[in-house]
C-alpha cells in the first residue's frame, strides 16, 4: 500500500448514559479512573490504531470534559496527530453521540483501507505510486487506475473476544503462544492518552518524548480540582 499518508478514527458510539456514571462513583474521575474516553472506553481503538500506524512524534489535542454528562473527566476528544514521516492522524472519541460513527482510515500512497462498523472493509489499491503518477501525467484531475476489494465479516461479541484475548495470555506464560498484545505496545497507547492529556491542559502540541514530572504536575492539579468540584457538588 506504500507511505502512510493520512490516518482517521472516528470512534463516537461508544455511549454512556448519566446512570453509567452515577452507578459507580469511580467512573469519569481523574482521581480513581486516570482520565475519561481516551483511558477507558476508546483506549482498544487506541492501541488498533497504534498496532497499525506505529506512535506519533507528538499530539494536539483538544477535549471536552463533562459535556452533558455528570463527571469531571473528558468525554469528548479530537486528537491531531503527527508522524515522523510527515503523515498526520485524527483521532475522534465521545460516549455522548447517539448512534455515533465507527469508522476506520487509512490513507497510503499506493491505496487506502476503510473499516466501517468493524463489519465491513474496502481496499482500495492504485496501479502505482501516487506521485508517480501525479508527476507524469498531463490531466489536472485524472485519479490513479485503481481496483476496489469489499469484504463484510461477522462481529464477535465481547465475551468471544475477551474469551480469546484471556486464552492468548495464559498460553503466551505457558510458552505456547506469541503474545498478541505485548507490554510495550500497551504502553504506547497509554504514552499518547498521556500526552494527550497534557497537550489538552497546556493547549500546546506535545511530543511523545514528554516530562513526565510536567504531566504528574497538571494530572495532580486535576485531581485537586475535581475534588472541590465534588465537594461543592456534595454540599448542594
Amino acid at each position: 500500500m506504500g507511505e502512510l499518508r493520512r490516518a482517521i478514527y472516528e470512534i463516537t458510539n461508544l455511549y454512556r448514559s448519566y446512570r453509567y456514571y452515577e452507578d459507580s462513583s469511580w467512573r469519569g474521575t481523574y482521581e480513581e479512573e486516570g482520565g475519561g474516553v481516551l483511558m477507558n472506553q476508546a483506549i482498544h481503538q487506541l492501541d488498533l490504531l497504534l498496532y497499525l500506524t506505529g506512535l506519533p512524534a507528538s499530539v494536539r489535542a483538544f477535549m471536552k470534559e463533562g459535556f452533558h454528562r455528570p463527571m469531571t473527566t473528558e468525554n469528548d476528544a479530537a486528537l491531531h496527530l503527527f508522524y515522523e514521516n510527515g503523515a498526520s492522524g485524527h483521532f475522534l472519541a465521545s460516549t455522548h453521540e447517539s448512534p455515533g460513527l465507527n469508522r476506520l482510515t487509512l490513507s497510503f500512497s499506493k491505496g487506502q483501507i476503510e473499516v466501517e462498523d468493524d463489519a465491513k472493509l474496502k481496499i482500495t489499491r492504485l496501479s502505482e505510486e501516487e506521485e508517480d503518477f501525479a508527476r507524469k501525467t498531463d490531466q489536472h484531475f485524472l485519479h490513479v487506475a485503481k481496483t476496489v476489494e469489499e469484504y463484510s465479516f461477522s462481529i464477535l461479541g465481547n465475551s468471544e473476544e475477551h474469551r480469546r484475548t484471556i486464552g492468548n495470555f495464559i498460553k503466551a506464560i505457558q510458552g505456547k503462544e506469541k503474545i498478541l498484545c505485548s507490554f510495550e505496545d500497551g504502553l504506547k497507547s497509554i504514552t499518547l492518552v498521556n500526552a494527550a492529556h497534557l497537550s489538552f491542559w497546556s493547549g500546546e502540541e506535545v511530543p511523545m518524548t514528554f516530562s513526565e514530572v510536567e504531566y504528574l504536575l497538571h494530572f495532580k492539579g486535576k485531581v485537586e480540582e475535581e475534588k472541590r468540584v465534588r465537594s461543592l457538588q456534595k454540599k448542594r
